[in-house]
């Protein structure tokens, strides 16, 4: 059950990454005061602006069905603090948790990870505030946190102040093909056996269905492919790069630049129901290299 959540957590920090670049309208529904603070080994640590968020994610893949509640503070140092429970503990109260808990606490750099989840970690939440008619979190936590090669950090006089409740749901079904920068097509599905995968996220927040292709074979078409559109689209083409709620994109790997998308177009041939057909095209340029897809289809069947 831990590995599903690991799997589960490198997901969702993808795809959180890649629908945050979806639109530059504002959400009218932000919650502005929102923060999460904390002493990080002895130093002050507060997320920038905008960068407290929560999502309580249902997870449909692998013969696993569960819903986890996620909470994430970004810096601009690119420093993160994350919690992931069981949604079954999103309630008021207080939950303490040890290394062999499915929850997990833990802080990332540029260079090290630590997590509760290692020998020797724990975590401890309190929830003092959750009204979901607001849709909004408040509450403390601490915890203990270990890297890879069991050195330690302390997380203390931790707070969770106003932060806005998302929906996200995650499951696996359909088809994404494409070619990269010339070469020969490949098609990502709901089997996994062959390294290729293909994975659908909703949000609440966004109205959106972003369609993750993840090429996991060690060749040079390896990566995380990602096209998202409105979940209300209607047949039509349309352009990635500046149409309000599409987008798309390559993941790149810890020593590449990040990729940006410069130009692409996806055209929607059909929408029955909760299906969804199409193609694709785009182009994206981490400063280093240019990469083209071509070829793209996908078909899909939404929530």
């Amino acid at each position: 059950m831990k590995q599903v959540f690991r799997f589960f957590a490198v997901i969702l920090a993808l795809s959180t990454f890649f629908a945050s670049c979806s639109s530059d309208e504002s959400n009218p529904n932000q919650v502005l005061d929102a923060s999460i603070t904390a002493t990080v080994d002895g130093q002050s640590w507060s997320s920038m602006p905008g960068g407290a968020t929560s999502v309580l994610s249902g997870f449909g893949m692998f013969g696993e069905n569960q819903t986890i509640f996620n909470i994430t503070g970004f810096k601009m140092d690119m420093t993160t603090l994350n919690m992931m429970i069981p949604a079954s503990d999103l309630n008021e109260g207080t939950f303490n948790y040890d290394e062999n808990s499915t929850a997990n606490l833990s802080f990332s750099n540029e260079v090290n990870s630590f997590s509760s989840s290692e020998p020797g970690g724990s975590f401890s939440l309190t929830i003092t505030s959750l009204n979901l008619d607001t849709g909004t979190i408040s509450g403390t936590f601490s915890g203990t946190l270990i890297d890879f090669e069991g050195n330690s950090i302390s997380v203390t006089n931790g707070e969770i102040n106003n932060v806005q409740i998302m929906t996200t749901n995650y499951y696996s079904n359909g088809t994404m093909s494409l070619s990269r920068n010339g070469g020969a097509s490949f098609t990502m599905d709901s089997n996994a056996d062959d390294s290729k995968l293909i994975t659908i996220m909703e949000n609440s927040e966004t109205n959106q269905v972003m369609v993750n292709g993840n090429n996991g074979t060690l060749t040079s078409d390896a990566g995380l492919y990602v096209i998202a559109f409105p979940k209300n689209v209607t047949p039509g083409t349309y352009n990635l790069a500046t149409d309000t709620g599409f987008t798309a994109g390559l993941g790149n790997s810890d020593s590449e630049p990040e990729y940006n998308l410069t130009s692409g177009s996806i055209t929607i041939t059909s929408h029955s129901g909760n299906t969804v057909s199409g193609t694709f095209s785009y182009t994206v340029n981490n400063g280093v290299q240019t990469v083209n897809i071509t070829n793209g289809s996908f078909s899909i069947t939404h929530n």
